[in-house]
């Protein structure tokens, strides 16, 4: 069954579909997402792709289309890890900010695994032969200045490329 078309919410169709869940092995990977007892916030979870592909893990999904988010509020959850791929360039920086806020006063041990499109000539490219001309369309932060901000509250825990097109990373709150 076909994932139901929801404006900014990624679906995962052929040749689209091969990039995303390349991020999203490469999420499970860098985060390490199969430690036991590890409890997971997938925050933007869309379609709940990463939970589907990984029944094994325990992976909560959070997303503010409430059709297709598990709980109506992330702060009731438990959870030492969040995941978000390709959500935060769509936040405003002081959004953002309040956002990493929130995540270091409910833990200041959690990890954010980020998958970032480099939102290159290449990704742009392929975004128009694929026919998706609007993937980026709700962009408030370059991808630099989504690094800055996360930068400035955290730590790189491990980083790795998927294609050239996006970066996964694994960070860990500043003391």
């Amino acid at each position: 069954m076909a994932a139901k078309k929801i404006k900014g919410v990624t679906t995962y169709g052929s040749i689209t579909g091969i990039y995303f869940r390349k991020i999203l092995s490469t999420i499970v990977y860098v985060g390490e997402l199969e430690r036991p007892g590890l409890r997971v916030l997938d925050f933007g979870c869309g379609h709940g792709v990463l939970k589907a592909s990984n029944p094994h893990i325990d992976i909560t999904g959070f997303d503010i289309v409430s059709a297709l988010s598990e709980v109506d509020d992330w702060k009731q959850v438990a959870f030492e890890l969040v995941v978000s791929n390709e959500v935060f360039y769509s936040f405003s920086k002081q959004q953002l900010e309040q956002l990493l806020d929130e995540f270091k006063a409910y833990n200041n041990d959690m990890e954010l695994v980020v998958g970032i499109s480099r939102q290159s000539s290449i990704n742009k490219l392929g975004a128009i032969l694929l026919g998706h001309v609007d993937a980026h369309g709700a962009t408030k932060l370059s991808p630099r200045e989504e690094k800055k901000v996360l930068l400035r509250h955290l730590n790189i825990v491990d980083r790795k490329t998927v294609w050239g097109l996006a970066d996964v990373y694994r960070l860990k709150f500043k003391s």
